[in-house]
């Protein structure tokens, strides 16, 4: 059975794009307006707007896509692509030919 439970403090009343499980038991939710990280063992959620990764209007949703072998986890928004460093805790902007000017963003 599944149930709507709405969280009324964090973005998670959106449109949820994709959901994806760390090897931290961290369950990364990519949702209209943001990214929220929720610890399955503890219950705590950390929540990023889209405006941090570079969606200056903060209305494109974000994507988590992988967990590579690293551990890290690759998320996207509508214009930028992004790598989360599992040992570092920042996430870095993947750059691409052309220009995408690299930013990183402390968690």
């Amino acid at each position: 059975m599944i149930r709507q439970t709405p969280c009324p403090r964090t973005h998670l009343r959106t449109f949820i794009y994709s959901i994806l499980e760390d090897r931290d038991s961290n369950l990364w939710i990519g949702s209209v307006g943001g990214l929220s990280i929720l610890n399955l063992n503890t219950g705590a959620i950390t929540e990023y707007l889209t405006s941090v990764f570079g969606d200056a209007d903060g209305e494109q949703g974000m994507s988590v896509h992988m967990v590579d072998n690293a551990g890290d986890v690759w998320i996207s928004c509508a214009r930028h692509i992004h790598r989360y460093q599992r040992t570092t805790r920042t996430f870095v902007e993947v750059e691409w030919p052309g220009g995408v000017a690299a930013r990183n963003v402390t968690e």
